[in-house]
């Protein structure tokens, strides 16, 4: 096997992101810097639930560990913002 890549079949709670922001969805996830993708902050993991019409995005602020939904400011022609 790589001895660079070894899969751990554990979980591991992290309390702190710093300045990278989270999306998971059904079938992907990504992660970024805040400082590069416009609109986010940091210590953020973002939940896109998908739906036939519509889709549902929830935050969960890793700081005060708080899940609210999100926000949208824009349209899909135009830069979004999570509050």
């Amino acid at each position: 096997p790589n001895k660079e890549f070894i899969a751990l079949n554990y979980w591991v709670r992290v309390n702190d992101l710093e300045d990278q922001v989270v999306f998971l969805g059904i079938d992907w996830n990504l992660c970024y810097s805040s400082k590069e993708l416009s609109g986010t902050k940091g210590n953020y993991i973002v939940f896109v639930e998908q739906k036939i019409v519509f889709e549902r995005i929830f935050v969960f602020d890793l700081g005060p560990r708080k899940t609210s939904k999100a926000v949208m400011r824009g349209t899909y022609d135009t830069p979004s913002e999570f509050e």
